[in-house]
C-alpha cells in the first residue's frame, strides 16, 4: 500500500504541477489552427462567388495575334450588380511590371466594350486581364493567344464568308518554312487604327459594302496600306455597288460597266493550266487611274496594282471567290504571279526588307538608344575632382585639423562632439551639392522620329522618352496625339510594395495619353516609347532627278522651323546639305561616281565618332543621343525600303518642344526631332543610273530559299528564285542595261550561279552571261562644290560631319562585297523586250549552295521630258 501510495503521489505531482502549461500550449496551438483553417476556409468561399460583372475578351483577331505588333484585345463587359467603378487592366505580353489600362464606369444593369491596344512581344500564348476596383481585383481570366509565326503569311478577309478564300492557305509564299493563315475580320470589329492591322500582310474584302465601314475604319485602313500593306479589291458583277465610298487613294481604276469574257488567255498563261471549255464569267470594265497593268485581257485590265505609300492596292476585274475560277486548278499559280509583286518584301522573303520594323525593347537599336537616353547631366556620375575634394577635406578637418584646434583650446574631451558634427556637415554638404548638379527639375529626353510614308500624306511618327526622377515618388506623364504608348522596361523590375508589382500604368487615349511611373526612386530613369501612323503636313520637299551620272535638283524645308542639318543618302554616302532655315532650299548636284562600290551600296549607318572631348560628359552623351537617333532614323527608312529608285533624305531639328508633360508641367531636357523622307527621282535628259540604287525584289521562287543575313539570299541546289525591278516609265531610249549581283565569298562562287532575263512580248526566258569582277574602291577625292552650299565628298577616307558632332562614315549596314557579277542584257532584237509595258523587268537567278546579295540594276538611256 505504501509503495502504491507513494507511487501515485509522485506521479500525481509533475501532472498537478505542468498541467497549466500543457492546457495554455494545447489551447494556444487549437486557436492558430482554428484561424488557420477558417482563414484558408474563407478563400474558397470568396473566391467561388459569382462576381456581380460578367467579361468576355476576345485578343487579337479571331484569337491570332503576330508577336512584336500591337494587339487589340476586346473587352466586353455586363453588370448585373450594383453600380462600378473601377479599371480593367491587361498584363503579360512583357511582364507584371506594365500595365495597360482602361478606365471604366458601370451602372446597375448596362453593357459596355471597349478595345484596349496592347504590345505582343512575347510568344507567350495568353494575356492576364484583371478588373480592378479600389485596389482590389473584382475578377480576373486569361485571354488565349495563338501566336502567328514571322514566317506565315498573315490574310485577313472583311467579312464573313472566309471560306471562300481558303485557297490561299494551300500557297507557299515564302523560300522558307510557314504557312498562309486566313482569318475573317468582322466590320463591327474592324480598328480605327492602322497600328492594329500592322501585323497583317494582307487585307481582302469579301463579302461586304464599303459603306458599312465608319470613316474611322476606313482611315486606319488608309493608314495600313500607306504603312506597308497589300490591300486585295475583287471586281465581278457587284464591284461598284460593293467599292463604292472607298478613298480615292486606295481605288485604282475607275470602276465602269462590266464586260462578258469568253476566254481568258493572260489568266490561262499565268495559272499554267486552261480553263474549262465552257468557261465564261463578268469581269469589271474599268479605267487605268494609277499604278501598273499586272494583266491584261485585250483592252480589259484584269490586275492593276498602284503604290500608295509603302505598301500597296491591288485591283482585281474578276472575283477569284466566285466560280468558275474558285474551281479551277490554275487559280492557285494566278494569286502566286499577282500576289508576289504586290506583297511588301516582308510578305516572300522577310531577311530582304521588312516593314515588321519592331519598335518595341526587341528592335536592334533599343539597347543602344536606352543608353543613350540615359546620357543625361541628372543621371551623370558627379565630378570626380568634387568627389576627391569632399573627401581630402573631410579628412583634413577630422583628423589634423580637428585635433590642433581642440589642443590648442585644451578641451581633447570635445572630440565626441566636434566629430559627429563634422560627419553631418560635410553630410549635408555633398546632398547639397549633388543636388545642386543634378537639379531638382525633372529631367527628360525626347527623341522624335517621323517618316514620311513615300508619296503619300501619311509617316510614321515614333517616340522614345526617358524620364529622370529628382526625387523618390510616382510620376504621371502626359503624351499628346493618338499614338499608341508602350512601356521600355518590359516587365525587368518588379515593385516591392504593390501586391501585383506593377510599375507602369498605361491608358491610351485618342487624343491624349497618360503613363504612371509607380515608385520610382531618387535620380533613376524609365523610359517608354510611342509609335502611330499619322496624317501629316510636308516637312521636306524636293525636285530631284537624274541627269548624266549626277544626282540634282533642288531641297525645301517647308517647315515653320529651321533645320540644323540634312542629308541626301545616294549609294550609301550621306552627303551633307547644311542647315535649313524655314522656306529655304539647298542646290543638289552630287556625283554616283564618287561613291564607293565595294559594300552593300544601299544601306548607310552613322557611327559614334572617336576622338570625342571626355573633358564635357554632357555634350558626349548629347552627341551620342544625336547619333543613335541618326541611326533609327535610317534603319526605319530601310526596313520599310520599297523596291525600285528610291533614296532617302535625312533631317534633324532640336527647336520643337517635346509636348510631353510630368506631373502637369514640361520637363527639362533635350528635344530632338529627326525627318526621313524616301525620294524617288525622276530621270532627265541622257542619264546613268549605277548599281546600287535600282533595286530587285523577290516575285517568285522554286525550291529552298533561305534568309540570310541582312543582304543576303541563300538557295539550294538547283532552287531559282526571281526578282522584278521597276524602272523608271520615261524612258524613251535604253541604251544599255546590266545586271549587277554582289558575291559572297570570292570570285570562285560565282561559278554556281546562272542568270536568265524574260523577254515580255516572246514570253521567253533568255541567258545572261555573268562574269565577276572586282569590286575596287576608288581613292577619296573632294567632290565638286555646287555654286550654293551643297558640297559632295567621298566618305572613304574623308568623314562627313553628321548631327553635331556626329559622323556618318561608309561602314555598311549589312555585308561588305569585294566581288559582284555583271551580266549585260541585249542583243540584235534590243533591249526594250526585256522592259514591260508597265516598266518592269525581270531576271531569274538559279544558284548551288551559293550566298548573293539583292541585285540591282545598271542602266542608261534617254529620258522623256
Amino acid at each position: 500500500m505504501t509503495r502504491v501510495q507513494v507511487g501515485t503521489s509522485a506521479f500525481n505531482r509533475p501532472i498537478s504541477t505542468r498541467l497549466p502549461r500543457r492546457a495554455f500550449l494545447i489551447g494556444f496551438l487549437f486557436i492558430v489552427l482554428a484561424g488557420t483553417l477558417l482563414f484558408s476556409g474563407s478563400s474558397p468561399v470568396l473566391a467561388q462567388e459569382p462576381s456581380p460583372i460578367n467579361i468576355h475578351v476576345e485578343a487579337g483577331f479571331d484569337g491570332k495575334a503576330r508577336p512584336g505588333h500591337w494587339t487589340p484585345v476586346a473587352v466586353q463587359l455586363e453588370n448585373r450588380g450594383p453600380d462600378f467603378a473601377g479599371e480593367v487592366q491587361i498584363f503579360g505580353a512583357y511582364g507584371q511590371s506594365a500595365r495597360h489600362v482602361a478606365d471604366i464606369v458601370l451602372p446597375t444593369n448596362s453593357r459596355k466594350r471597349l478595345t484596349i491596344h496592347v504590345p505582343y512581344l512575347t510568344n507567350v500564348p495568353r494575356l492576364e486581364v484583371e478588373l480592378v476596383s479600389d485596389g482590389k481585383v473584382v475578377s480576373s481570366l486569361e485571354a488565349r493567344v495563338n501566336p502567328i509565326a514571322d514566317s506565315d503569311l498573315f490574310v485577313g478577309i472583311i467579312g464573313q464568308r472566309v471560306g471562300v478564300w481558303n485557297l490561299l492557305t494551300t500557297l507557299n509564299m515564302r523560300g522558307q518554312p510557314g504557312e498562309v493563315v486566313v482569318t475573317s475580320i468582322s466590320p463591327d470589329r474592324f480598328p480605327r487604327r492602322p497600328e492594329a492591322l500592322d501585323a497583317f500582310d494582307l487585307i481582302a474584302l469579301g463579302d461586304l459594302r464599303v459603306q458599312t465601314l465608319s470613316p474611322g475604319m476606313l482611315e486606319a485602313l488608309e493608314g495600313w496600306v500607306a504603312g506597308g500593306g497589300t490591300l486585295v479589291l475583287p471586281g465581278g458583277p457587284n464591284a461598284r455597288v460593293n467599292l463604292q465610298g472607298l478613298p480615292d487613294q486606295l481605288m485604282p481604276v475607275k470602276i465602269g460597266d462590266t464586260v462578258q469574257l469568253k476566254r481568258a488567255s493572260t489568266l490561262e498563261r499565268l495559272g499554267q493550266r486552261p480553263l474549262p471549255g465552257s468557261f465564261a464569267f463578268t469581269v469589271s470594265g474599268s479605267k487605268l487611274v494609277s499604278g501598273r497593268v499586272l494583266a491584261q485581257e485585250g483592252d480589259v485590265p484584269l490586275a492593276v496594282l498602284n503604290r500608295h505609300g509603302q505598301g500597296g492596292v491591288l485591283f482585281l476585274a474578276f472575283d477569284p471567290s466566285a466560280q468558275p475560277l474558285a474551281g479551277w486548278v490554275g487559280m492557285a499559280q494566278v494569286w502566286r504571279e499577282l500576289l508576289y509583286p504586290s506583297l511588301p518584301p516582308s510578305g516572300v522573303l522577310s531577311g530582304q526588307a521588312s516593314r515588321r520594323d519592331t519598335w518595341g525593347p526587341f528592335s536592334s537599336w533599343g539597347p543602344r538608344s536606352q543608353q543613350a537616353l540615359s546620357n543625361l547631366p541628372a543621371v551623370d556620375f558627379p565630378s570626380i575632382n568634387l568627389l576627391l575634394g569632399l573627401i581630402g577635406g573631410y579628412i583634413l578637418l577630422v583628423g589634423p585639423v580637428n585635433y590642433v584646434v581642440l589642443r590648442r583650446l585644451k578641451r581633447p574631451g570635445l572630440t565626441w562632439v566636434t566629430i559627429p558634427a563634422l560627419v553631418l556637415l560635410f553630410s549635408g554638404s555633398a546632398y547639397f551639392l549633388a543636388v545642386e548638379a543634378k537639379g531638382s527639375d525633372v529631367q527628360g529626353n525626347t527623341v522624335n522620329i517621323i517618316q514620311r510614308l513615300d508619296d503619300s500624306d501619311w509617316a510614321r511618327v515614333r517616340s522614345l522618352v526617358g524620364v529622370v526622377a529628382p526625387r523618390q515618388a510616382d510620376y504621371r506623364v502626359g503624351v499628346p496625339g493618338n499614338s499608341l504608348v508602350a512601356s521600355w522596361d518590359r516587365g525587368r523590375m518588379r515593385s516591392t510594395t504593390s501586391p501585383s508589382g506593377t510599375l507602369v500604368k498605361i491608358r491610351n487615349g485618342e487624343e491624349r495619353s497618360e503613363i504612371e511611373l509607380l515608385e520610382m526612386r531618387m535620380w533613376t530613369m524609365r523610359s517608354f516609347w510611342t509609335d502611330g501612323v499619322q496624317k501629316v503636313g510636308e516637312t521636306l520637299s524636293h525636285d530631284l532627278y537624274i541627269e548624266g551620272g549626277r544626282l540634282k535638283g533642288a531641297v525645301t524645308n517647308q517647315s515653320p522651323v529651321p533645320l540644323k542639318q540634312v542629308w541626301v543618302i545616294a549609294r550609301g554616302l550621306g552627303h551633307d546639305l547644311g542647315a535649313l532655315g524655314a522656306g529655304d532650299a539647298a542646290t543638289v548636284d552630287i556625283p554616283f561616281a564618287a561613291s564607293p562600290l565595294g559594300q552593300s551600296n544601299w544601306r548607310q549607318q552613322p557611327r559614334y565618332p572617336a576622338g570625342l572631348p571626355p573633358s564635357d560628359p554632357q555634350k558626349q552623351g548629347l552627341r551620342q543621343l544625336q547619333v543613335e537617333a541618326g541611326t533609327a532614323a535610317l534603319e526605319s527608312y530601310y526596313n520599310g525600303h520599297s523596291s525600285g529608285l528610291s533614296l532617302p533624305i535625312v533631317a534633324w531639328t532640336d527647336e520643337i518642344p517635346p509636348g510631353i508633360t510630368v506631373n502637369q508641367e514640361e520637363p527639362a531636357g533635350p528635344s530632338l526631332t529627326f525627318y526621313v523622307k524616301p525620294v524617288k527621282p525622276r530621270v532627265h535628259g541622257s542619264f546613268s543610273l549605277p548599281s546600287g540604287l535600282l533595286m530587285g525584289r523577290v516575285v517568285n521562287f522554286e525550291g529552298q530559299v533561305a534568309d540570310g543575313d541582312h543582304d543576303e539570299v541563300v538557295l539550294s541546289e538547283g532552287s531559282t528564285i526571281t526578282f522584278q525591278f521597276e524602272v523608271p516609265t520615261n524612258i524613251q531610249d535604253t541604251r544599255h542595261m546590266a545586271l549587277r549581283v554582289p558575291l559572297i565569298g570570292g570570285p570562285s562562287s560565282g561559278q554556281g550561279v546562272e542568270a536568265l532575263g524574260y523577254r515580255w512580248e516572246e514570253d521567253a526566258w533568255e541567258p545572261l552571261d555573268l562574269s565577276a569582277v572586282s569590286l575596287k574602291i576608288p581613292p577619296s577625292s573632294p567632290g565638286p562644290t555646287s555654286p550654293q552650299r551643297t558640297s559632295s565628298r567621298s566618305l572613304t577616307q574623308s568623314p562627313m560631319a553628321g548631327p553635331g558632332a556626329a559622323v556618318f562614315y561608309p561602314i555598311p549596314y549589312g555585308i561588305t562585297f569585294d566581288h559582284e557579277l555583271e551580266g549585260e542584257f541585249g542583243d540584235a532584237r534590243g533591249l526594250s523586250s526585256y522592259i514591260s509595258s508597265s516598266g518592269q523587268v525581270r531576271i531569274k537567278l538559279t544558284m548551288r549552295e551559293v550566298q548573293v546579295g539583292v541585285p540591282s540594276l545598271a542602266l542608261q538611256g534617254v529620258a522623256r521630258e
